[in-house]
């Protein structure tokens, strides 16, 4: 069971390097219109971001590690990759002297520096010049008393209850509002706060992990199949129609994108992600 969410980390890179396309040139012209610029005298972020944009009109596959780092001030630091991905971009091949070089998975590659310079920006290593006349990142930044504040809430009152409240909140997709309408004495800023705080894509995997390992300890699962076997099905949900996920589905008639789930003959999930429209067929023959 555990390794059925190891692989489903695993295949969901693959998938991203296949939708990147349709949006590449859309990502590369609106990195040249932002002109972003570091907020430090560390200019990693930005040389990073050169490097992004001189692989604008690159097309094979792999690059040099010479080549690559023609366009850096200093050689490309690997140590900034994880294990992860130092498999998927990092390769050793040998030249026509024999000699050993490194090659970089342009499109890996690629996808790396799109979520780096993600981070720098919502770190605010890296800004975008201007922007303070439509919204100043500065006023996102707390003081000290609030600060102590926010640390004061770590203490929670009625943990149990506000733990569970949020497991049913979410878990059932009612949402902050609806569920502060159903549970007395608790608001939507209570109902909401834990998720805020605590949840995140990688805990939801160790927490997905943990329920379905322990579900499979039951004795009454293993009658109703080996698990061994799984269904598939996706479901089309709604979304903001100005969504890099979004996408016209004709099938269902609407904008979104399609939730997409393997369930065990054991009748627990093993697998589910959100997917755009065109990578759900995908996503079955990489399952496959």
């Amino acid at each position: 069971m555990q390794s059925a969410h190891r692989l489903r980390r695993k295949q969901l890179l693959p998938l991203h390097v296949e939708q990147l396309p349709a949006k590449r040139a859309l990502l590369f012209n609106c990195l040249d219109i932002l002109d972003l610029q570091s907020t430090s005298s560390d200019t990693s972020g930005t040389s990073l971001l050169n490097l992004l944009k001189s692989l604008r009109s690159t097309r094979s596959e792999f690059i040099n590690e010479e080549a690559l780092n023609q366009h850096l001030p200093e050689p490309f630091d690997t140590t900034w990759l994880t294990e992860k991905w130092r498999k998927l971009i990092l390769s050793n091949t040998k030249n026509d002297a024999g000699e050993v070089e490194r090659l970089f998975h342009r499109k890996y590659l690629e996808l790396w520096l799109l979520l780096h310079i993600k981070h720098e920006l919502s770190s605010g290593d890296l800004f975008i010049p201007f922007s303070a006349e439509f919204d100043d990142y500065r006023e996102q930044l707390v003081d000290d008393e609030t600060l102590d504040e926010e640390l004061g809430e770590l203490r929670i009152d009625e943990p149990e209850k506000r733990f569970i409240t949020t497991l049913f909140c979410y878990g059932c997709n009612l949402g902050p509002v609806q569920t502060a309408k159903s549970v007395k004495n608790m608001s939507r800023k209570q109902v909401a706060w834990l998720n805020l705080r605590h949840a995140s894509e990688d805990r939801l995997d160790k927490a997905i992990t943990q329920v379905v390992n322990a579900y499979n300890k039951f004795d009454l699962p293993k009658y109703w199949g080996s698990g061994k076997h799984a269904s598939a099905d996706g479901t089309m949900w709604h979304l903001y129609e100005q969504n890099l996920l979004t996408e016209y589905h004709i099938r269902y008639g609407g904008y979104g994108g399609i939730g997409y789930y393997h369930v065990s003959d054991t009748y627990i999930a093993l697998f589910s992600h959100l997917f755009r429209a065109v990578s759900t067929k995908r996503c079955i023959f990489s399952m496959a």
